[in-house]
């Protein structure tokens, strides 16, 4: 049977048959380890293999299925062992979308990062350690081009927590503090007023629900407050002159 190889990058090669079938997939040397990694795959088709680990070669000493006649991975067993953009972000999702209250967005952007950071382990072995996710909230919170994660999920790994066990915290003194100064210097209020609103202002139950959606992370400020719930505009001081 005569093949094809095509390259891919950063390494690695598709094989075609001589009726351009995929058959399978050639690894390279690639610093660290010897891989299939195809960036193409990976940005473009998230149902496509984009990684073969180096367990799965026999320089690895592993998968009993490699063809070694061939030097490649069958199609089968790529599809077994290999991964795709969706089923590295699905690995993502199930270990850490609860506790880190990741969005779509925020769990395509580890998804990005895990795969740029694969050079030879298999994914459940990169994101197994909870510190690469921290240390890319870390990195990436503020940065124009990144800016994916809030201002919450970053002060949560800054504290030590997983979001979801600072959405869980008892708020400090100095936290109600300075939550009943933003609510106080954005909105309106009316002391008087037990409930979320009278016709001067806000009331009491508003402030508390103020403070505990920061808690919680559900708000970022004042404004996203204001959205959420509706207030009226002439009860937002930050939109006046």
């Amino acid at each position: 049977m005569e093949m094809k190889k095509v390259e891919v990058f950063p390494c690695g090669y598709k094989v075609y048959d001589d009726n351009d079938n995929l058959i399978g997939y050639e690894g390279n040397y690639n610093g660290e380890g010897f891989i299939y990694k195809d960036e193409d795959a990976f940005l473009d088709h998230p149902d496509e293999i984009c990684y073969i680990p180096e367990s799965v070669f026999p320089e690895a000493e592993g998968e009993e299925a490699y063809d070694h006649e061939f030097g490649m991975v069958p199609v089968d067993i790529a599809l077994k062992h290999g991964e795709t953009r969706k089923t590295i972000a699905e690995q993502i999702a199930d270990g850490y979308r609860e506790d880190y209250m990741l969005t779509d967005e925020q769990i395509d952007r580890c998804t990005k990062s895990v795969f740029q950071d694969l050079e030879w382990s298999c994914v459940a072995t990169n994101i197994t350690e909870s510190f690469w996710i921290e240390d890319l909230i870390d990195f990436s919170y503020g940065m124009v081009s990144e800016t994916v994660f809030t201002q919450f999920q970053y002060d949560a790994v800054m504290n030590g927590m997983t979001p979801k066990e600072y959405s869980e915290r008892s708020l400090s003194y100095e936290e109600i503090i300075q939550f009943d100064k933003e609510f106080d210097d954005a909105f309106v209020t009316d002391e008087e007023c037990q409930d979320d609103f009278s016709e001067a202002g806000l009331g009491a139950n508003a402030r508390i629900t103020y403070e505990d959606d920061r808690r919680t992370g559900k708000v970022s400020g004042p404004e996203e407050f204001a959205e959420v719930y509706n207030v009226k505009e002439e009860w937002r001081k930050y939109t006046k002159s």
